[in-house]
């Protein structure tokens, strides 16, 4: 059921000592107003205050079909109006919150909030498109609850299917300032990686971020044309970035979540970014993409670029 049943702004929130937004305009925040989710927003508002960028705050009502067995339920309109006002009350409520911290000093962003009827992953395509959203952060959640297993199950499928930058926000993630980003990458599709870099470079120049290109693989596999495509991604980075804050990480390990994992540690990383790369059917249903693996054993947010 991908058909959005009802649209609805629940209203604005203006911040104060208002600006023109950065190049990052719009941040889309989705909440399902769980204590993770909440870890979420809090972390993305303040990145949004970095990024002088403003905020849609995106609730979907989880529609039967979203359900195990839902058949067995009969679905009434008195049902989803319960659900309907519940989603409108708690969103007052986490504008409230948000707004209260905007009170601080520098940019304070715009606020509005909507809620839809329908699946996650077309609710947030919509709003995605109508709001015309630069970024989504979402919380990831643990594993237990049959709740958590159905969130867990968006956001791996929001790593293949989205269209904008996604950001998966891990429970309890301090809402501090990003100081390092890693961009990992396997030197297969240097002009695929160029674009997403210099798209990580629009968020990472406002915050004066650190950029770590990070390759991760045994020296028995660098041979002489990873060796050519690594000084060729270096150089066409060099050349057209106009950003000193560049650095390469190259990492000699079997294993690449191990090694990212490591980096990420040792290296003081704030967010790991990735692009995943496309895989056939019965390679992506078997082992799933390195994205997908990291996004359920980082301990920092994870960044997914749009796969091409």
């Amino acid at each position: 059921m991908d058909v959005i049943i009802r649209y609805k702004v629940i209203g604005e929130i203006y911040g104060v000592n208002q600006k023109s937004p950065g190049i990052m305009k719009n941040i889309l925040l989705a909440t399902d107003f769980s204590v993770n989710s909440t870890y979420a927003a809090d972390f993305g508002y303040h990145l949004a205050k970095q990024l002088d960028a403003n905020i849609v705050l995106c609730n979907a009502i989880i529609v039967p079909a979203e359900v195990p067995q839902s058949d067995l339920v009969a679905w009434s309109a008195e049902g989803e109006d319960i659900l309907q006002n519940y989603s409108d009350m708690e969103l007052t409520n986490l504008q409230t919150k948000l707004q209260q911290i905007g009170q601080a000093e520098g940019f304070n962003p715009v606020i509005k909030s909507v809620c839809c009827s329908g699946t996650v992953e077309s609710v947030l395509e919509n709003t995605v498109e109508s709001h015309q959203i630069d970024l989504i952060v979402m919380g990831t959640h643990q594993s237990g609850s049959l709740r958590d297993f159905l969130l867990n199950n968006h956001s791996q499928q929001l790593i293949t299917k989205t269209k904008v930058p996604l950001l998966l926000v891990p429970p309890a993630t301090p809402k501090s300032s990003i100081h390092r980003i890693a961009f990992a990458t396997d030197l297969q599709q240097i002009n695929i990686d160029l674009d997403h870099i210099y798209a990580l470079i629009a968020i990472a120049k406002p915050i004066n971020a650190d950029i770590v290109i990070t390759y991760v693989g045994e020296h028995k596999d660098l041979s002489p044309l990873a060796v050519q495509r690594n000084e060729e991604l270096l150089t066409q980075i060099s050349n057209k970035a106009d950003y000193a804050h560049i650095f390469y990480k190259y990492l000699n390990n079997s294993s690449v979540e191990a090694g990212l994992e490591w980096v990420c540690v040792h290296d003081h990383i704030d967010v790991l970014a990735m692009v995943p790369r496309r895989h056939n059917l019965i390679e992506s249903l078997m082992n799933g993409s390195h994205t997908q693996k990291m996004a359920k054993r980082l301990a920092i947010p994870l960044l997914v670029f749009p796969p091409k």
